[in-house]
């Protein structure tokens, strides 16, 4: 038997997160926030309901898994180089199985468009990402728009992307 602490910050501020003292081998803390790190140590029981000592910390950070994303529209952008003018609206959706089909932008999901050299891969230190602001409900999708304001003349790829980790 043992109890399960939980903390937002490393070494300390422990709360009691398990209502009766759990004997299985799992537990889910179920009154996480998605995109937060949470530490926890756990403290064993003994016979009579003394604690012992803390195990040593770890650290989780639960989040939910994007089961589709994808650049909406438009599909391709012909801009001129401007200090003023921005490119159009860039549309881009994103489906989390059973939460963004709630009302709402969902919580701890946030997006960026971005654009790089064409062919070049999005991950390189060479391209440039905006963050996109919530758009609508899309259907069973939450859709979110930006728009680019490139500095320099060529040919760009651009794509969107999602995470719910930061």
């Amino acid at each position: 038997m043992y109890n399960i602490y939980r903390s937002p910050v490393s070494g300390g501020g422990w709360v009691k997160v398990n209502t009766a003292p759990v004997s299985g081998l799992s537990f889910t803390d179920t009154t996480v926030e998605n995109g937060r790190t949470y530490y926890f140590v756990v403290r064993a029981l003994d016979a009579v309901g003394n604690e012992g000592p803390a195990s040593a910390e770890v650290s989780a950070l639960p989040h939910y898994r994007i089961g589709w994303a994808k650049l909406q529209w438009p599909p391709a952008i012909s801009h001129t180089v401007s200090a003023i003018n921005t490119t159009p609206d860039i549309y881009g959706q994103v489906w989390i199985e059973g939460v963004t089909s709630q009302p709402g932008a969902t919580p701890g999901l946030r997006a960026q468009v971005g654009y790089g050299p064409q062919g070049s891969d999005p991950r390189g230190s060479n391209w440039v990402w905006v963050e996109a602001t919530f758009n609508v409900d899309a259907g069973n999708n939450d859709e979110f728009k930006a728009q680019l304001q490139p500095e320099t003349v060529g040919t760009f790829d651009y794509v969107f992307r999602y995470s719910t980790t930061n």
